[in-house]
C-alpha cells in the first residue's frame, strides 16, 4: 500500500476493531519499503489510525 490515505476498507476495520475490542500488534508493521508503521505492543484503534493518516 502506497499511503495510508489510499487504504483499503480492512485497515479502517480492523482500527475501528480496536475500540471495543483489544487489537495489539504482536510484531512490527512495516510498509512496502519496509518503515515501521506501528511498532510491536502497540494497541491498534482509531486513535491510530487517525495520528498514522493525519501524518502521512
Amino acid at each position: 500500500m502506497d499511503s495510508l490515505t489510499q487504504t483499503d476498507p480492512y485497515l479502517k476495520q480492523v482500527t475501528t476493531l480496536g475500540d471495543t475490542h483489544q487489537v495489539v500488534a504482536t510484531e512490527d508493521i512495516l510498509n512496502d519499503e519496509g518503515i515501521s508503521l506501528v511498532k510491536q505492543g502497540t494497541a491498534v484503534n482509531s486513535s491510530l489510525y487517525d495520528k498514522r493518516v493525519a501524518t502521512s
